[in-house]
């Protein structure tokens, strides 16, 4: 009976130890999991985050462009602006030349008609023809230079017309390029928020997994810890109990030999004394 209930106390903490061994082996591969769980999350964020990086960059290359369009749309814009004042310089220009161009032949044929006027009659040599070939000489000079005229200003005009449809073009493309810079610096501004929050939720992460770390480390120091205390504590009962059967051995050996003694002296006592 008394071994048999050392046996059960014995079988029992070998039990409680082996069931410290199973949750303590359970608690490491649930911290190996959070463990690799975490690394998996820092993982996706570094992703995350280079992903953001390529976008601001194209976001920036984008921006560039536009400014750079942008610059060359305003120069555009300036060489358009002094090409039209250019052009209706030289209209007024022209303009002022066709007036005394058109003075002076009023002023020809006035001095004309008058000289005509002055003779009484024509001489000889002067024929009615030579008056018409003058006059319509004269026609024919006019028609051209008023013709030449008219296709000068209506080329001017329209190099004006298209100077203006191409100016209110690029104030057009102008206004259209600072909406699409807004957009790109809204988008911008956007990236940075964005950018700062991940880098704020990574520094946070891994604040939080070093935290871990640091407790995964710290609990697998107490399990290797507490692993040699059973091992030290089994090897401890281990000797207990080879001490008890070294015990138990000699016991029964002493009880058998008090047995034996006792048998022998039983007999002789009952022996009739010789």
């Amino acid at each position: 009976p008394a071994g048999d209930s050392w046996r059960a106390k014995y079988e029992e903490e070998l039990r409680a130890l082996r069931d410290a061994l199973d949750l303590a082996f359970r608690e490491k591969c649930t911290a190996e999991l959070d463990r690799d769980n975490l690394y998996e999350q820092v993982e996706q964020v570094k992703s995350r985050c280079q992903k953001e990086q390529a976008a601001r960059e194209e976001a920036k290359k984008q921006l560039s462009l536009s400014r750079k369009e942008l610059e060359e749309e305003r120069r555009a814009q300036i060489w358009l602006k002094e090409r039209a004042v250019q052009l209706e310089k030289e209209v007024e220009a022209l303009l002022e030349v066709h007036e005394e161009e058109k003075a002076g032949l009023d002023q020809e044929i006035a001095s004309f008609s008058q000289s005509l006027e002055s003779f009484p009659c024509a001489p000889a040599a002067f024929q009615p023809v030579e008056v018409e070939d003058y006059s319509k000489r004269l026609s024919e000079i006019w028609k051209g230079a008023v013709d030449t005229y008219k296709a000068e200003v209506s080329q001017l005009e329209s190099s004006l017309c298209q100077a203006k449809e191409n100016l209110w073009k690029a104030a057009e493309d102008n206004q259209q390029s600072q909406l699409q810079l807004q957009h790109l610096q809204k988008d911008l501004e956007g990236l940075k928020v964005r950018k700062e929050m991940l880098e704020e939720n990574l520094a946070r992460q891994w604040q939080e997994q070093r935290g871990e770390a640091e407790k995964f480390q710290l609990a697998m120091e107490a399990l290797e810890q507490e692993k040699q205390s059973l091992r030290v504590q089994i090897a401890q009962v281990l000797e207990d109990r080879q001490q008890l059967m070294h015990l138990k051995m000699s016991l029964s050996l002493e009880v058998a030999t008090y047995r034996t003694l006792l048998e022998a002296e039983s007999t002789r006592l009952q022996l009739p004394a010789g």
